[in-house]
């Protein structure tokens, strides 16, 4: 399934086409797919948010609809974050250990893996029966599924090739971004480090919705862009690590085993924090209208170029023929 607009596409059928096929994946991976049940929920919640992402590219279009259906996508997530979350923070726990395990006696560190395996496992006693909670997220994603259907776009201006649809909310995201990133350099709190990482993940997910418009430019920015939003969401996981560590050490090995653990984190927050404002100071260098500018012309010209290709083939293939 394609996370892009298509060439041989209007640009409303390319929305509908890809929230459509992101959130019967949701379905699919939710109801059939052969996976761990944590697979199954960090799949449905990344479909979620590529959802989310197309939506906040038309939200300038129509910001009744972005309401309604970002509100719609964005419960359908959180429903699940809690298990998610005590999941993630293994995980980081196991990679930040595993980044000193030449520095570390790792054996020692084997009570707080195992204090993070029983507050998880805590954590989904604590929960709804997850059969009745995926029950409920299916009905939600299926309700969700039938209203694309529905979905009301103004139509698309022909003489910018559908950029119109998107202008609005590509310059909204992109400056949203610039300024939380600029808020959470200058006051690093968790909620402006997290504020960060989601807007960073928006620009994302609309670079890999645009990136037809022009492979190559917009592969190099993709992956920038990833790689920022990757460090701020590792960033994010060792704060929920350390935050859950320091409320009840004894349950993680002690003290002395958890102060060394949050040496580690504060270190690792340090250094995540600036590979991201060194790649983020780059990607969020233009102006939010400038830029709308730059990808509007690489969107036009790929539409244009995209159009006259068939005529032109079949031409050569005339001139071949005769």
């Amino acid at each position: 399934m394609s996370y892009h607009f298509k060439a041989d596409e209007t640009t409303d059928q390319g929305l509908r086409r890809i929230a459509h096929e992101q959130t019967l994946k949701a379905i699919d991976v939710l109801d059939v797919a052969p996976l761990p049940m944590s697979a199954k929920i960090h799949d449905m919640r990344k479909r979620c948010k590529k959802v989310r992402g197309l939506l906040r590219l038309v939200r300038g279009s129509n910001t009744d609809l972005y309401d309604v259906e970002n509100k719609r996508f964005r419960e359908i997530a959180k429903t699940v974050s809690a298990r998610r979350d005590a999941t993630s923070m293994i995980e980081a726990f196991d990679k930040l250990i595993e980044g000193h395990e030449d520095k570390l006696n790792v054996a020692s560190f084997a009570p707080a893996h195992a204090g993070l395996v029983r507050r998880r496992d805590e954590v989904r006693q604590e929960s709804e029966d997850i059969n009745v909670v995926v029950g409920e997220l299916l009905a939600e994603l299926k309700e969700g599924a039938k209203a694309i259907e529905d979905w009301s776009l103004p139509e698309a201006d022909e003489e910018v090739a559908g950029f119109d649809l998107f202008r609005g909310g590509f310059v909204k995201t992109y400056a949203d971004g610039q300024e939380a990133m600029e808020v959470a350099l200058e006051k690093p709190t968790r909620g402006n480090i997290h504020e960060w990482r989601k807007r960073a993940k928006d620009h994302w997910y609309q670079v890999r919705l645009l990136r037809e418009s022009w492979s190559v430019p917009m592969k190099s920015r993709r992956r920038a862009t990833k790689r920022m939003a990757d460090h701020l969401g590792d960033d994010r996981d060792l704060t929920l690590l350390r935050d859950t560590l320091t409320e009840q050490p004894e349950q993680f090995g002690g003290v002395d085993v958890v102060e060394i653990v949050i040496g580690l984190i504060d270190r690792e927050h340090e250094q995540l924090r600036l590979r991201a404002m060194d790649v983020g100071r780059r990607l969020y260098a233009e102006e939010p209208e400038s830029i709308a500018d730059r990808f509007e012309r690489y969107w036009m010209s790929w539409r244009e170029s995209e159009s006259r290709l068939p005529a032109e083939i079949a031409e050569f293939e005339d001139a071949v023929s005769t």
